[in-house]
């Protein structure tokens, strides 16, 4: 698996990872007491905490893969384009230079 795929794997990781910590805290909610939005971020906050370090952690442990992912190729491709701008310099030498074919008569 190369580094872009490695970076969305995480990143994919910490979607799944947020989510969960969202549908513990629901569950975790009494049916009978009815749905109040403090109480649920109070249980958000009790539940959480540890699967929100683990997302928030993948979720950079990704973004770095990405980035590096782009930086290789990024280099790879100036790495290319000197390749191609010195083969264009050597053609454009070669019309400008003398040949022996320009002394001979026709």
């Amino acid at each position: 698996m190369n580094r872009r795929g490695a970076g969305v794997v995480f990143v994919a990781i910490a979607a799944f990872l947020l989510g969960i910590r969202y549908l513990t805290a629901v569950m975790l909610l009494p049916g009978n007491n009815g749905w109040s939005w403090d109480y649920y971020h109070e249980i958000l906050a009790k539940s959480g905490g540890t699967l929100l370090t683990l997302s928030i952690l993948s979720l950079v442990v990704g973004i770095i893969y990405l980035v590096l992912a782009d930086f290789k190729k990024l280099f790879q491709v100036k790495e290319n384009w000197n390749e191609e701008q010195e083969k264009i310099r050597d053609w454009d030498e070669s019309l400008h230079s003398p040949s022996s074919k320009d002394d001979k008569p026709s």
